[in-house]
């Protein structure tokens, strides 16, 4: 459980925060996939229990899941989750031919889709909060729902989580639906609690730009 409580204004503020980096998650993921990437629906939770119920529903359904540690001015956990049976559907768009039959890329390409939504995101959050944050390289799961869960919980334990949000999102012409839940950290709590809106840097040019992750192609 997350023992802090913040206020009705600051959680307001933390949803308008996240609907603005999973907007630059959406439009970053469009981008690559050369469709519509919108957000569905923003969630915010004070219990961690709760933002894992939707995936818990179906113990035995397996999921896909990239975990990214991010660190730095703040900490959090990532964790983008995909229904498998989506997955070809995706690397087949978005793979060259002549490698769509070679299955060990369709985790390559599926691990650069998360780099290339959580750096959005992080750069995203960094420019909002001032910070200096990064995160490093995804890791690739497959496995039933009760398993994803029991490793989001591992993390979870690590990070102490004081909030968490997520974002449900969805690819309009691929239609691919996919999620993205993050567990923000304790030292979370005074960047919300001191958070200054004229050092929040927004707009069309961005203060922190890119240079977040290793990338898997070139």
């Amino acid at each position: 459980m997350m023992d802090h409580q913040f206020s009705s204004e600051q959680k307001i503020l933390i949803k308008d925060i996240s609907s603005i980096m999973f907007d630059s998650v959406a439009n970053s993921l469009g981008k690559m996939f050369g469709d519509e990437v919108f957000v569905r629906k923003v969630n915010c939770f004070e219990e961690a229990e709760v933002a894992l119920k939707a995936k818990e529903n179906v113990e035995d359904q397996h999921l896909l899941m990239m975990t990214t540690e991010v660190i730095g001015d703040l900490q959090a956990g990532t964790y983008l989750v995909l229904e498998p049976e989506y997955k070809q559907k995706l690397c087949s768009h978005l793979l060259p031919a002549s490698v769509v039959g070679q299955l060990e890329m369709w985790e390559a390409v599926l691990l650069e889709m998360d780099n290339i939504a959580i750096a959005a995101m992080v750069t995203k959050l960094a420019n909002i909060l001032d910070v200096e944050i990064f995160g490093h390289v995804p890791e690739y799961a497959e496995d039933t729902c009760k398993n994803i869960v029991r490793v989001i919980n591992e993390h979870k334990e690590e990070i102490n989580p004081c909030y968490a949000v997520e974002g449900e999102f969805y690819s309009f012409k691929l239609q691919v639906p996919m999620k993205v839940l993050c567990y923000f950290g304790q030292d979370f709590i005074p960047q919300i609690e001191n958070f200054d809106l004229e050092k929040a840097y927004v707009g069309k040019k961005e203060k922190k730009e890119g240079g977040l992750f290793k990338r898997i192609f070139g």
